[in-house]
């Protein structure tokens, strides 16, 4: 199926918007505005972090009906079940 928009409004929680945050701001931003430094990751709390944005990615990409001609739905949802199995995997504490 192709169409030329989404067939509902994106709403994200609190902890969804934080998620979407930290990986656009802290890594995005990061690489892309690169400054020589020091730079580590921290991992504390990142399961969960990958978890929301993951969420939002299901959302946006497969239940909102945006579909387009270079679009392979069922090459992203394979992607998101992948990552959630390894998300079930990860100790969130």
């Amino acid at each position: 199926m192709n169409s030329s928009g989404f067939t509902s409004v994106l709403q994200l929680t609190h902890d969804e918007r934080m998620a979407l945050s930290l990986i656009h701001d802290d890594f995005r931003n990061q690489f892309l505005h690169y400054r020589p430094t020091l730079w580590s990751i921290e991992v504390t709390g990142m399961p969960k972090v990958v978890a929301h944005a993951l969420d939002v990615l299901q959302r946006v990409a497969l239940e909102m009906g945006g579909y387009y001609a270079h679009y392979d739905r069922n090459k992203v949802a394979d992607l998101v079940a992948g990552a959630q199995e390894l998300l079930r995997q990860v100790d969130y504490s």
